[in-house]
């Protein structure tokens, strides 16, 4: 087998020390986490768990959403604008049964 190329073993040596400098903060990362969760006591873990895991719930909320208004074909975008913008009342701005928009808006 023939051998690499100097530019080769130089590009290859280059990939692995960038490696290991990005291991390297991921690991400082890591500690420095882990020593803030080592002095948190029972409840404030709790809390931090339900924040975590409600944050990552609702951007995967945020993504599926953006990805079905960008999947609405051209004659469901102005029925999606219009219940948006029938909003009103006490529920002004929030989300809710198109039935209930519409008969507010009525």
């Amino acid at each position: 087998m023939t051998r690499p190329s100097k530019q080769a073993r130089h590009l290859k040596k280059a990939r692995e020390i960038e490696a290991q400098k990005l291991k390297a903060k991921k690991d400082d990362k890591k500690r420095k986490v882990n020593e803030i969760i080592d002095e948190m006591d029972e409840s404030k873990l709790d809390n931090t768990l339900n924040l975590i895991t409600n944050l990552m719930e609702s951007s995967k909320e945020r993504i599926n959403l953006i990805s079905s208004v960008q999947q609405l074909s051209e004659e469901e975008i102005p029925a999606a604008d219009h219940l948006i913008k029938t909003m009103c009342g006490s529920n002004e701005g929030k989300l809710i049964s198109p039935y209930l928009q519409n008969k507010a808006y009525e």
